[in-house]
């Protein structure tokens, strides 16, 4: 361990130049936020056990690689800096959305290593549900990581240099009244009134 609490080894896989770990080194504000981000990813694994914790590997048809405009990757292209995938839930029968109080749509993931922003299309969604964004790494701490996101409804989501980004589909729902839109979002059998 050691680059993860800013303790590098300067690449060395020497026993002998590897340094005692510096639990102190979890207190600082560094050591915090890796913490809490770990937390929150192991958090994630758990709640979407369904794709990420199958006992098998994920079909072929539940995996789609993407480019940032929605185009197959260019895998051939040195030059190509971005790399996207949507990890696709699989669908039970015909089952509307409106027969569960819990569901949970697919999750994308993009990698922008580039050193210029990226302009990104999503991936549709079914309707009645919206992508929520839970990493993007460009943003400043603590911010760069939420359950409680808002949905994105600008299209095409501009991703900043050298990020990584990671959505999940939720169901939504938006209603209108004389004072303007209303969001309700529906998460983990909750409400959160916008």
């Amino acid at each position: 361990m050691g680059d993860e609490c800013g303790q590098s080894s300067g690449g060395s896989t020497s026993y002998g130049s590897q340094k005692p770990f510096d639990w102190d080194a979890l207190s600082t504000g560094f050591g915090i936020q890796t913490t809490q981000f770990i937390s929150f990813l192991s958090s994630l694994k758990t709640r979407r056990g369904d794709l990420l914790q199958k006992r098998d590997f994920l079909k072929e048809e539940n995996i789609d690689w993407h480019g940032s405009d929605q185009t197959p990757p260019r895998w051939e292209d040195p030059s190509c800096k971005f790399l996207a995938m949507t990890l696709k839930v699989d669908q039970p029968g015909s089952r509307l959305i409106s027969e569960s109080s819990h569901v949970e749509g697919d999750i994308f993931i993009a990698f922008n290593a580039a050193g210029h922003s990226e302009s990104v299309t999503l991936p549709e969604v079914p309707e009645g549900m919206a992508w929520h964004r839970l990493v993007d790494t460009a943003l400043p701490f603590p911010g760069f990581f939420s359950n409680d996101s808002e949905p994105i409804i600008l299209q095409p989501y501009q991703m900043k240099s050298h990020s990584c980004i990671l959505l999940e589909a939720n169901v939504h729902d938006v209603s209108f009244s004389s004072t303007g839109i209303h969001l309700q979002i529906q998460k983990q059998n909750s409400f959160v009134v916008d």
